[in-house]
């Protein structure tokens, strides 16, 4: 999308331009969502999603959004349905684990505490056409620290926010595009309670959730294969 990209995107793009040109091979733009889509699907062992609409998480350190896909080519087509209206889930979760002490980035350390909690609480964030604010949330998180909330409680409280708040959005998604499967990508699709939450969505394997460079590779073998399958 017009004006969407941040330089270290554009960055990449222009060196692959320069390679492609030096070597005198084909050039395949692809954008970073595409790329999560490509690579959950492949590696969650449903490829078939690329040619079929679907609806889409992409969670990660900078984004989530909610996006409808659909078949474009040899590539998918992606429109923004919803998700946050400013932090993304990830940002929220690693300036928790700041917060906290925990290692940067602090996903993989909330969803170890997780299970420590001895308290299940959560906040209902508010949802406005598919849309939702988790800003309110890291004030709610600091005043949680500065009272001595223990650690892994403060882990729960932000998680069962996040999964509350993706999963009461799928709903309301799925009741505007009903029976479409849902695809999980990103970084924080990795978190255990959320998958839990979702059961019925197509996640990829941890390993592959953050892996943006394999839907890439994907993408680009479907433009020289014409678009066959893997």
């Amino acid at each position: 999308v017009e004006g969407s990209y941040m330089p270290c995107f554009l960055a990449g793009e222009s060196q692959g331009r320069g390679i492609a040109d030096t070597l005198g091979v084909p050039f395949f733009p692809c954008a970073h969502q595409q790329g999560h889509i490509a690579a959950a699907a492949w590696s969650a062992g449903r490829p078939d999603l690329l040619d079929r609409p679907h609806l889409a998480w992409h969670l990660s350190g900078g984004t989530t959004e909610l996006l409808y896909v659909q078949p474009d080519g040899v590539s998918v087509w992606a429109q923004k349905l919803g998700g946050t209206s400013d932090i993304s889930a990830g940002q929220l979760i690693d300036r928790t684990g700041q917060l906290l002490g925990l290692p940067f980035p602090a996903g993989k350390a909330l969803d170890g505490l997780y299970g420590q909690a001895d308290v299940c609480q959560n906040y209902t964030v508010k949802i406005n056409d598919l849309t939702f604010s988790l800003s309110g949330m890291e004030n709610k998180v600091r005043e949680l620290v500065e009272r001595g909330t223990p650690p892994a409680n403060v882990a729960r409280f932000v998680v069962d926010t996040v999964v509350k708040a993706v999963l009461r959005t799928t709903d309301k998604a799925l009741e505007q595009y009903p029976g479409l499967p849902v695809l999980c990508s990103g970084g924080v699709a990795s978190n255990s309670a959320l998958r839990a939450a979702l059961r019925d969505a197509v996640f990829a394997p941890p390993q592959y959730s953050t892996d943006n460079a394999l839907g890439v590779a994907i993408l680009a073998r479907r433009a020289l294969t014409g678009g066959s399958r893997l």
